[in-house]
């Protein structure tokens, strides 16, 4: 795999690290349609990173900070969030980190 292919912006918003160990997607196989009226926010993410050095499981959408949020709100989201509850999620490995 080229450094481009590997190179996603994975910055953890739990320790800072820029390493991760898996990339992927989360299977969605047995999905209970119902899980959305929940109130834990993981029924709503569809890509994980897993931090190769907190060995927590990330939101790809706050890992690599998409639709150009900052550092620091990723960082704030994450905390108000996502921290405190299990990522009880199943990926599909898209390919291993950086690490």
């Amino acid at each position: 795999m080229s450094k481009e292919q590997n190179d996603i912006g994975f910055i953890c918003p739990s320790c800072d690290s820029k390493k991760y160990s898996m990339h992927g997607f989360i299977d969605r196989s047995n999905f209970q349609p119902l899980a959305f009226l929940s109130d834990n926010p993981w029924v709503a993410v569809l890509e994980a990173i897993i931090c190769a050095s907190c060995h927590k499981t990330i939101p790809g959408h706050l890992a690599c900070r998409y639709g150009e949020i900052s550092f620091e709100q990723a960082k704030k989201e994450w905390e108000k969030s996502y921290k405190n509850y299990v990522a009880n999620i199943k990926l599909k490995e898209i390919y291993r980190g950086n690490t």
